[in-house]
Protein backbone atom coordinates (compact mmCIF):
# COMPACT_ATOMS: atom_id res chain seq x y z
CA UNK A 1 0.00 0.00 0.00
CA UNK A 2 2.73 2.12 1.00
CA UNK A 3 4.61 1.37 -2.14
CA UNK A 4 1.52 2.58 -4.26
CA UNK A 5 1.80 6.09 -2.58
CA UNK A 6 5.19 6.63 -3.36
CA UNK A 7 4.58 5.60 -7.15
CA UNK A 8 1.88 7.71 -7.35
CA UNK A 9 3.94 10.38 -6.12
CA UNK A 10 6.86 9.85 -8.05
CA UNK A 11 4.62 10.00 -10.70
CA UNK A 12 2.96 12.86 -10.11
CA UNK A 13 6.35 14.69 -9.21
CA UNK A 14 7.43 13.97 -12.80
CA UNK A 15 4.41 15.10 -14.86
CA UNK A 16 4.63 18.26 -13.39
CA UNK A 17 8.43 18.81 -13.46
CA UNK A 18 7.26 17.60 -17.32
CA UNK A 19 4.74 20.53 -17.86
CA UNK A 20 7.53 23.00 -16.53
CA UNK A 21 9.68 22.04 -18.53
CA UNK A 22 7.33 22.37 -21.96
CA UNK A 23 8.52 24.54 -24.43
CA UNK A 24 11.88 25.03 -23.29
CA UNK A 25 15.12 24.21 -25.18
CA UNK A 26 18.36 22.76 -23.90
CA UNK A 27 19.99 25.38 -26.33
CA UNK A 28 20.84 29.12 -24.85
CA UNK A 29 18.87 31.72 -27.04
CA UNK A 30 21.24 32.96 -30.31
CA UNK A 31 24.13 34.69 -29.32
CA UNK A 32 24.40 33.94 -25.42
CA UNK A 33 26.50 31.63 -23.39
CA UNK A 34 25.32 28.07 -22.96
CA UNK A 35 25.06 26.67 -19.60
CA UNK A 36 29.04 25.07 -19.64
CA UNK A 37 29.77 29.04 -19.70
CA UNK A 38 30.93 29.11 -22.89
CA UNK A 39 29.95 30.92 -26.56
CA UNK A 40 27.66 28.41 -28.23
CA UNK A 41 28.06 26.91 -31.66
CA UNK A 42 26.57 29.46 -33.76
CA UNK A 43 28.59 32.45 -31.75
CA UNK A 44 32.25 30.04 -32.46
CA UNK A 45 30.80 29.64 -36.48
CA UNK A 46 29.69 33.49 -37.12
CA UNK A 47 33.10 34.40 -35.28
CA UNK A 48 35.45 32.29 -37.53
CA UNK A 49 33.73 33.43 -40.83
CA UNK A 50 34.51 36.76 -39.74
CA UNK A 51 38.11 35.74 -39.79
CA UNK A 52 37.82 33.69 -42.80
CA UNK A 53 35.94 36.60 -44.94
CA UNK A 54 37.63 39.56 -43.64
CA UNK A 55 35.03 42.18 -44.64
CA UNK A 56 32.19 40.23 -42.85
CA UNK A 57 34.43 41.41 -39.58
CA UNK A 58 31.02 42.68 -38.40
CA UNK A 59 28.82 39.79 -38.58
CA UNK A 60 29.26 38.50 -35.16
CA UNK A 61 28.21 41.93 -33.97
CA UNK A 62 24.96 41.88 -36.42
CA UNK A 63 24.17 38.05 -35.02
CA UNK A 64 25.53 38.07 -31.66
CA UNK A 65 24.63 41.63 -30.76
CA UNK A 66 24.71 41.39 -26.71
CA UNK A 67 27.95 38.97 -26.75
CA UNK A 68 31.26 39.65 -25.44
CA UNK A 69 32.96 36.91 -27.26
CA UNK A 70 31.60 37.80 -30.69
CA UNK A 71 32.27 41.44 -29.82
CA UNK A 72 36.20 40.79 -29.61
CA UNK A 73 36.32 38.09 -32.39
CA UNK A 74 34.73 41.36 -34.37
CA UNK A 75 37.16 43.65 -33.20
CA UNK A 76 40.30 41.03 -33.76
CA UNK A 77 39.24 40.54 -37.66
CA UNK A 78 38.41 44.02 -37.85
CA UNK A 79 41.70 44.83 -37.00
CA UNK A 80 43.76 41.98 -39.34
CA UNK A 81 41.74 43.23 -42.08
CA UNK A 82 42.74 46.78 -41.85
CA UNK A 83 46.71 45.72 -41.04
CA UNK A 84 46.35 43.32 -44.46
CA UNK A 85 44.83 46.33 -46.34
CA UNK A 86 47.41 48.59 -45.34
CA UNK A 87 50.53 46.28 -45.49
CA UNK A 88 49.38 44.85 -48.71
CA UNK A 89 49.34 48.79 -50.21
CA UNK A 90 52.45 49.96 -48.77
CA UNK A 91 54.11 46.27 -49.97
CA UNK A 92 52.73 47.19 -53.41
CA UNK A 93 54.19 50.73 -53.72
CA UNK A 94 57.55 49.79 -52.07
CA UNK A 95 57.86 47.27 -54.83
CA UNK A 96 57.33 49.41 -57.91
CA UNK A 97 60.62 51.23 -56.32
CA UNK A 98 63.83 49.92 -59.08
CA UNK A 99 66.55 48.70 -56.93
CA UNK A 100 64.90 47.48 -53.81
CA UNK A 101 61.53 46.04 -55.52
CA UNK A 102 62.85 42.73 -55.03
CA UNK A 103 63.49 43.11 -51.68
CA UNK A 104 60.63 44.41 -50.72
CA UNK A 105 58.31 41.47 -52.88
CA UNK A 106 59.97 39.06 -50.43
CA UNK A 107 58.76 41.16 -47.46
CA UNK A 108 55.67 41.40 -48.82
CA UNK A 109 55.54 37.78 -48.89
CA UNK A 110 56.62 37.50 -45.62
CA UNK A 111 53.79 39.83 -44.39
CA UNK A 112 51.00 37.89 -46.49
CA UNK A 113 52.13 34.84 -44.86
CA UNK A 114 52.57 36.38 -41.18
CA UNK A 115 48.64 37.89 -41.69
CA UNK A 116 47.55 34.36 -42.75
CA UNK A 117 48.88 32.56 -39.56
CA UNK A 118 47.09 35.38 -37.83
CA UNK A 119 43.84 34.13 -39.47
CA UNK A 120 44.42 31.04 -38.74
CA UNK A 121 44.88 31.50 -34.69
CA UNK A 122 42.14 33.15 -34.78
CA UNK A 123 39.57 30.75 -36.16
CA UNK A 124 41.27 28.25 -33.49
CA UNK A 125 40.51 30.57 -30.90
CA UNK A 126 37.04 31.57 -32.00
CA UNK A 127 36.34 27.37 -32.73
CA UNK A 128 37.11 26.61 -29.10
CA UNK A 129 35.55 29.68 -27.47
CA UNK A 130 38.31 31.39 -26.49
CA UNK A 131 39.35 35.25 -25.81
CA UNK A 132 42.94 35.22 -26.39
CA UNK A 133 44.43 37.85 -27.94
CA UNK A 134 46.39 38.09 -31.33
CA UNK A 135 50.05 38.15 -30.93
CA UNK A 136 51.56 42.02 -32.22
CA UNK A 137 48.37 42.89 -33.33
CA UNK A 138 45.88 41.30 -29.90
CA UNK A 139 46.27 44.78 -28.11
CA UNK A 140 44.57 47.28 -30.49
CA UNK A 141 40.81 47.92 -29.87
CA UNK A 142 39.00 49.83 -32.46
CA UNK A 143 35.25 48.62 -31.56
CA UNK A 144 34.41 49.35 -27.96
Amino acid sequence: MEDEKRENEEMADSNSEEKENEGRTNEPPRGEESKSGGPDAQAKAVCAVAYIFGILFFLPLILCPNDAFAKFHANQSLVVLLVSAAGGVLFGLLTMLPAVGVVFAVLSSLFALAMFVLCILGIVGAAQGKTDKLPVLGGISILK
